[in-house]
């Protein structure tokens, strides 16, 4: 990414306001998940797709892709370890160009990784300024948004920071959120007043990348579920939570003293326990279809086959059979307004269709199904958003 990080102004109701602090830990979060995972950014990495070359750094700072940035940081790294001016230049000429495998020998790969990793200081330099320049183009969102009248939910902005450091400057994006057609490979739907998680995923879902390499979506839930866990008020919402869920059409209040149970966020797809009066968070899944435009949509609960499953009390069953194993069976509260729905269930996503295996029921990992039990909580309260 050519661009350097200049401004980091943000709009909020017409008025300019550094862009949220708070919400960088989960773009960080995110973009580190998507780009290497739990691996170390100090060493060479070899993506094998587009024109990519070699790439190092948590920002994936890629030799081939005319990042003077990542050329410049890795001849300096090299030059600090006391590497030849004429191996460094050769070690260029075989790691800038598109690459499928790594075509360096174990012994030289071992001398630009050990060098990678005493030279941390300067790989880190680089990924602040390659992030630096993906928060000036969630800027450039942010801001036609506002200008179109609209709004970004954070959620929401974790994917196009996933997109913008995939794809470089948001220029579909952009005309998108301005009410534009953006030419994908598919059409897709304006986005709303509030421009939500579930919009972004379907317009992803809609590019050429995207629709040659669907079985690639499952990485970048997982990567905006890794961010979306550290959003303001994701792990901990205290106990001041309860009183401020909101629970739409739901005639009850959030069961304060009523003993430990677990919250589930039709909004965000968040699961929390909630024991001894404390939040955290269990899991991030999704609820609603899709592909029908539900997904993660409070305003559309009781539209069958389509929205999250209603707000409401309902006590979760043991594992049994379903569309996936160990699928739990969700019994709702007598006092629920089901609005004519039932048979939901916690099971996992779709192999064929991920991130649209939903007609209303929670969709989460077999692994956060299984955490779920281990906490022996067996009531589940369904709130439309959690306001901390």
């Amino acid at each position: 990414m050519a661009q350097i990080f200049e401004s980091r102004k943000v709009f909020d109701n017409n008025r300019c306001v550094m862009p949220a602090d708070n919400l960088k830990p989960a773009l960080r979060a995110a973009l580190r998940m998507h780009e290497i995972g739990a691996k170390s950014p100090y060493q060479l990495f070899f993506a094998g797709k587009g024109n990519s070359g070699a790439s190092f750094g948590f920002m994936q700072g890629d030799l081939a892709a005319r990042q003077s940035v990542a050329t410049t940081t890795f001849k300096a790294v090299l030059a600090a370890e006391a590497i030849s001016d004429s191996n460094i230049r050769a070690y260029l000429r075989q790691l800038s160009v598109h690459l499928i495998a790594n075509p360096l020998s174990r012994a030289d790969t071992d001398i630009i990784n050990t060098a990678l990793q005493k030279q941390s200081a300067r790989v880190d330099a680089m990924d602040e300024q390659i992030i630096g320049s993906v928060y000036a183009d969630l800027d450039k969102c942010s801001a036609k948004a506002q200008s179109a009248g609209r709004s970004i939910d954070p959620k929401a902005l974790i994917f196009m920071a996933l997109w913008i450091n995939m794809s470089g400057p948001p220029t579909k994006l952009l005309i998108w959120l301005s009410g534009g057609e953006p030419n994908l490979g598919r059409p897709v739907p304006p986005p709303g007043q509030l421009v939500t998680a579930a919009q972004m995923e379907t317009y992803l879902r809609a590019t050429d990348y995207y629709l040659a390499n669907p079985g690639n979506i499952s990485h970048l839930l997982e990567a905006v579920a890794a961010g979306a866990a550290l959003l303001p008020g994701a792990a901990a919402a205290g106990a001041a939570l309860a009183a401020a869920a909101e629970l739409g059409a739901a005639p009850y209040a959030m069961p304060v003293g009523g003993g430990d149970h677990l919250v589930y966020e039709q909004a965000t797809g968040m699961l929390l326990t909630c024991e001894g009066g404390r939040y955290d968070t269990l899991a991030v899944g999704y609820s609603g279809s899709l592909s029908k435009h539900g997904k993660n949509d409070p305003d559309q609960q009781c539209v069958r086959g389509v929205g999250p499953l209603p707000c409401g009390r309902y006590t979760i069953g043991p594992p049994g059979p379903g569309p996936s194993p160990y699928s739990l069976a969700l019994t709702p509260d007598p006092t629920n307004d089901m609005c004519g729905r039932s048979g939901f269930l916690i099971h996992g996503d779709s192999l064929q269709h991920p991130g649209d295996a939903s007609d209303g029921c929670i969709i989460l990992k077999i692994s956060e199904r299984r955490a779920i039990v281990a906490t022996g909580l067996k009531t589940l309260v369904v709130v439309a958003r959690i306001s901390a």
